[in-house]
């Protein structure tokens, strides 16, 4: 009779330990799970805000690049205008040498835009 009380006794204790781990899993399960989550938030987020950084890069990136079309294209009248004008005040319309000029000019003018 003693030894069965011990054998039931023990078994309640092994079922007991099996519940304590079960649930000690469980728990250890639902943290994860949580930390899981609030990872993939925190992912989302910065994706976010990388998309929105990229973003206004662009922006800033379009607006450097229309400045710089628009003086590369003052730079170009302006050197259009200088070379053509000699031609007339002289007399010459040497439209060969002009235009070779205009060309030389233009290719010096975007060489010196390229080192930005």
């Amino acid at each position: 009779m003693l030894q069965s009380q011990f054998t039931d006794l023990n078994e309640e204790m092994i079922s007991m330990r099996t519940y304590m781990e079960e649930e000690r899993l469980s728990d250890k399960y639902d943290r994860l799970e949580e930390h899981l989550n609030d990872f993939v938030e925190l992912t989302q987020n910065e994706l976010t805000n990388l998309k929105q950084e990229i973003s206004n890069m662009e922006e800033k990136i379009d607006y450097q690049l229309e400045e710089r079309t628009r003086d590369l294209q003052e730079a170009l009248e302006n050197a259009n205008t200088r070379v053509i004008k000699p031609d007339y005040v002289c007399g010459e319309t040497n439209n060969h040498l002009s235009s070779i000029l205009i060309f030389l000019y233009s290719l010096f003018t975007m060489m010196s835009y390229c080192k930005y």
